[in-house]
């Protein structure tokens, strides 16, 4: 991502920071949205899981995977059918 020059520079008694804005690719943010969101928006409307049930990093994890374990199981299953699905874990 490019990044533009600094729009502001602040020093305020030996405290210094910069403020930077990004130049935005329109075309490859709307990329971004048709691959990574789909999945996301997937799962928290017809999987139900649209908030955490746990608490804690690890916890929320740890559901997170498994919650994706099963989308991606579903699609599989969708895309193979459940034969060959069958027939590939068998081998």
């Amino acid at each position: 991502m490019p990044e533009s020059d600094f729009s502001r520079e602040y020093d305020d008694k030996d405290l210094h920071f910069k403020q930077i804005v990004y130049i935005v690719d329109k075309t490859l943010l709307r990329k971004r949205k048709t691959i990574v969101e789909h999945p996301f928006g997937t799962v928290k409307r017809h999987m139900n899981a649209a908030y955490c049930l746990l608490k804690g990093i690890e916890k929320v994890q740890g559901e997170f995977a498994l919650t994706f374990l099963a989308y991606n199981m579903k699609r599989v299953i969708n895309v193979l059918g459940p034969t060959k699905l069958i027939e590939i874990l068998a081998s």
